[in-house]
């Protein structure tokens, strides 16, 4: 009947001696592929590489069950992403990225006209109840001090927890996602000069960060966050003033021995070193949300008014209520800022 995906996994399962149609490769092919109008990709390699993998266990999944893509309904999701959580152990965080792939499937799967519209209808809806109802998490915000011990608790010992204490030291302090991080190359990070709007002259370092729809925005590395990242960049046998020439990854894999990889990392060594460093109940979410309230604290503390247009920009929000969103603003109706309009 024809293989399902290009994967060897696939030929351990057999109905009836023969492999279950559930063919998603010209999904694969047609979706994930996609380019934008510039001709830049829709989605990021490792967005491709999570919903490629979505989609295949998925596959592989329906293919043991012995299910056909006409035959599938919201009850066939559910029994997969429960199949997930109970015998895989796979975390509500990963369900959450597993789901908008699925969805993408089922939306394919209509228009090639596999599903009807009320079938195609209910699934969709179904995914929405499984997100409401069990892919809530409290957003959390860390302090100064809270950062602070955890960095400084990392076991330096071993090279993994030198990249991991890199790695949060930058997540922190440029309010970076997962897959910048990941993705993140030496030659991103360059040396920046000038006067400030004080005429003070400045010498520092910064990293361009390739951010949510293919933007590129420069960020600042903080001086504190500068001896973790060359602890880490000695351990590459590199140097600050040598990586703006070097077109490889920042933060490589690591074998058991502490053999340092010339492979870069996925989003989920990412989110596995933050909850290292943090704990599992902090999501590397958490410490962009961090990073935009500690700079807001920073303006207060200084007796400056916050400059949440900086803070948008440092971010890469498109829009300034989502930078809004991440600092818990709240209006004040007791000392209201209406009272500062003197008429």
């Amino acid at each position: 009947m024809g293989t399902i995906v290009k994967s060897d996994k696939l030929a351990r399962y057999a109905h009836d001696g023969e492999l279950v149609a559930v063919d998603v490769t010209d999904f694969l092919a047609d979706v994930l592929n996609q380019t934008k109008a510039d001709g830049t990709p829709k989605f990021s390699a490792n967005t491709q590489r999570a919903y490629g993998k979505a989609i295949e266990d998925f596959a592989l999944w329906a293919i043991s069950q012995g299910i056909e893509p006409k035959q599938i309904t919201a009850n066939t999701f559910d029994k997969h992403l429960s199949y997930l959580r109970t015998v895989q152990g796979v975390s509500e965080s990963s369900i959450r990225i597993r789901v908008p792939a699925l969805k993408k499937l089922v939306s394919w799967w209509r228009r090639e006209r596999i599903l009807d519209k009320d079938t195609h209808d209910d699934i969709i809806d179904g995914f929405k109840g499984d997100a409401k109802v069990k892919s809530q998490r409290q957003k959390t915000w860390l302090s100064a001090n809270a950062v602070r011990e955890a960095i400084d608790d990392i076991d330096t010992n071993k090279i993994k927890g030198i990249r991991d204490r890199a790695m949060a030291a930058l997540m922190v302090g440029c309010g970076l996602r997962r897959n910048e991080v990941a993705e993140m190359q030496l030659d991103h990070i360059r040396p920046i000069s000038g006067y400030t709007q004080n005429k003070k002259y400045i010498e520092r370092w910064k990293v361009d960060v390739y951010g949510k729809g293919s933007k590129w925005r420069p960020v600042a590395i903080p001086q504190w966050a500068l001896p973790p990242l060359t602890e880490w960049l000695d351990c590459l046998d590199m140097t600050l003033d040598k990586t703006v020439a070097i077109e490889k990854p920042l933060f490589r894999k690591i074998q058991k021995g502490g053999l340092i990889l010339d492979d870069g990392i996925a989003g989920d060594t990412v989110r596995r070193a933050v909850s290292a460093v943090f704990g599992d109940e902090i999501a590397p979410h958490d410490l962009r949300r961090t990073f935009a309230q500690l700079m807001a604290d920073g303006y207060k503390a200084n007796g400056e008014q916050i400059d949440i247009q900086q803070i948008q920009l440092n971010l890469g929000h498109e829009s300034i209520r989502t930078t809004e969103i991440y600092l818990d603003a709240q209006t004040d109706m007791l000392d209201s800022a209406v009272d500062r309009i003197q008429l």
